[in-house]
């Protein structure tokens, strides 16, 4: 017999690129014994402390990324260069995830930047996955970047994804 949640687990997970959180399946109905069921049969594959892949382990970056996020609370947003590589200006995917987040939450695996500002206009949504803006992205990295800044920029532009005015914080 199916458990009538499962299909309100796979939905949620799509919607989190196959993730979902401890809280959330708790918030499901499901209780301690029957997440811990799900993990030890294979259907939750951990990613990070209460943050599961559901069906298969996380195998894409996006996957990770996105679980990142969810590890790291409300309010969390993909930064640095994991969110230059979501935006498509960055062509290599490195580790570890940079997660910005306004309350300090270190979690094994994410290099964490609290930062108290966190403004609307820093904020976007890209393939379902909380993330500073490309300009934020861009400013964000711009030491790392170096020489690579103006070509970084060029392609964010290019790409319609930031104007120079936005560098200005205008």
């Amino acid at each position: 017999m199916v458990d009538p949640r499962e299909a309100q687990i796979v939905a949620l997970a799509r919607s989190q690129q196959r993730n979902v959180t401890r809280q959330q399946l708790l918030a499901l109905g499901l209780g301690r014994a029957a997440i811990a069921h799900r993990a030890r049969s294979g259907r939750l594959h951990r990613v990070f402390t209460n943050v599961y892949a559901v069906g298969t382990p996380a195998a894409s970056p996006v996957e990770r990324a996105a679980a990142a996020v969810l590890a790291c609370g409300d309010g969390a947003a993909l930064s640095h260069a994991s969110a230059l590589f979501l935006w498509g200006l960055q062509r290599a995917w490195s580790e570890p995830i940079h997660v910005t987040t306004a309350r300090d939450r270190r979690r094994p695996g994410i290099v964490v930047h609290v930062s108290v500002v966190l403004a609307p206009a820093d904020l976007r949504t890209q393939r379902g996955i909380r993330a500073t803006s490309p300009a934020r992205t861009v400013l964000d990295c711009a030491r790392e970047l170096g020489g690579r800044l103006p070509r970084v920029i060029d392609d964010a532009r290019n790409a319609g994804l930031l104007r120079v005015e936005q560098l200005m914080g205008k």
